[in-house]
């Protein structure tokens, strides 16, 4: 019977548990999902509130509450075992409770607990400052884990020198408890934050795999996202090029789809020079090449020589593959009659290449290059990647055209 009574009393004394775990996934969800990943002034609009899905705000605080709560007992076995210095607590101790000097000891004393938790919150904002931001998960551990132990020591210390003066030993415990509330809270935000930017770093650093959006508006436009929260009142993306998050109604979307692809990084926009260095001569074969493929491909009257020209600028493995048993004759009439990309060319503006990156190749005799292409549209762009070789070191065909993930360094 005893033993209920006391289950009871402790799911009682857990009424606050809930709201915990949801307060600190709705601060780690402000972090990430903010639109301050693009600010010079991170806090500039912190009262920005992100609607996401509640499932995102509990799932993300079940597992903050773990990274706090974990730190905390580690911090409280520590600061059982640490015995504080005894002279400075005789020090500290009141002698009598209108002392000018003993109220000047107190406020030094909360002036220093206040010191030492901002510090280790700089601390914490320092490590996103730098070109390679450390694990966003064990940096906040290791920052609760100095909040913990640096709370408690100074618990402590107050029972010891408001031992007799309970007054002052409940209102240490009142500015303590409340200056960890609003650090410890700062702290998930900034978790949050770095979290995401740690993320968007592997991304352009690693070209990992990640899972975009297309979003299709009512009228027609099309915008390319990286997927962040789907809910029943918005879409939530990442709009790489603009960098910065896009916040779009439901009931302004015609069409989601969702697929994943491999963030190719920023890249340099190619830039004619009038050098006749054998560089620059290869990169503008290569530029070239392209510009011809789109030129044939956008032709308004296509004829058969230049069908001729458009078979002769890919390689003899692309051609197997896609235009095999196709004759010069069957690929005009079907480019007669089917529109590039079922648009008309006058929604067509033009093109973007980046400049040509050198691929490794496994036979010296081939070199491989790779050229990204963004094709700008009305409503949309379209991004590729064209995989260049030459045989010879003297022509260049198109061996490979596939869709791409990039930004221009230049957006």
């Amino acid at each position: 019977m005893n033993s209920i009574q006391r289950t009871l009393t402790f799911i009682k004394d857990l009424w606050f548990a809930p709201f915990a775990v949801f307060l600190i996934g709705f601060v780690f969800i402000q972090g990430a999902f903010s639109p301050f990943l693009s600010e010079q002034f991170m806090f500039q609009k912190i009262l920005t509130v992100t609607p996401v899905s509640y499932n995102l705000y509990i799932t993300n605080g079940i597992y903050q509450s773990l990274v706090i709560l974990l730190p905390f007992i580690l911090s409280y076995i520590l600061v059982k075992h640490i015995s504080l210095y005894h002279k400075l607590i005789i020090w500290f101790r009141r002698r009598t409770s209108n002392s000018i000097l003993d109220q000047l000891k107190m406020a030094l004393f909360m002036a220093i607990y206040i010191i030492l938790m901002g510090i280790i919150l700089r601390l914490q904002l320092l490590s996103m400052s730098g070109d390679s931001i450390p694990d966003s998960t064990l940096t906040a551990a290791v920052a609760f884990l100095l909040y913990f132990i640096v709370s408690l020591l100074f618990y402590k210390a107050n029972d010891e020198i408001n031992r007799y003066d309970r007054f002052n030993n409940h209102m240490c415990v009142f500015y303590i408890s409340g200056v960890l509330f609003i650090v410890t809270l700062l702290s998930v935000y900034i978790y949050g934050l770095q979290s995401q930017v740690e993320t968007f770093n592997k991304y352009n650093r690693d070209g990992k795999n990640i899972e975009l959006l297309k979003v299709t508006y009512e009228d027609g436009l099309e915008k390319i996202l990286i997927k962040m929260d789907i809910n029943p009142e918005y879409i939530i993306g990442y709009d790489m090029p603009a960098k910065k998050m896009n916040l779009i109604p439901r009931d302004k979307v015609k069409k989601i789809e969702s697929y994943r692809n491999t963030y190719q990084g920023d890249k340099r926009k190619y830039q004619q020079t009038f050098s006749n260095t054998s560089l620059e001569k290869e990169k503008k074969q290569i530029i070239d090449l392209i510009n011809d493929y789109y030129e044939i491909r956008l032709e308004l009257n296509p004829n058969i020589n230049s069908i001729n020209k458009y078979i002769s600028l890919f390689t003899n493995d692309f051609r197997h593959s896609y235009i095999n048993g196709v004759s010069p004759d069957i690929l005009l009439k079907q480019m007669k009659q089917e529109k590039y990309r079922n648009k008309e060319h006058k929604d067509f503006y033009g093109l973007a290449l980046s400049d040509p990156e050198t691929e490794e190749s496994d036979n010296p005799n081939v070199k491989i290059s790779k050229v990204y292409v963004r094709e700008y549209w009305k409503a949309r762009n379209y991004d590729y990647s064209f995989l260049i070789k030459s045989y010879d070191g003297v022509v260049w065909n198109i061996d490979n055209i596939e869709e791409a993930h990039f930004t221009f360094q230049n957006d």
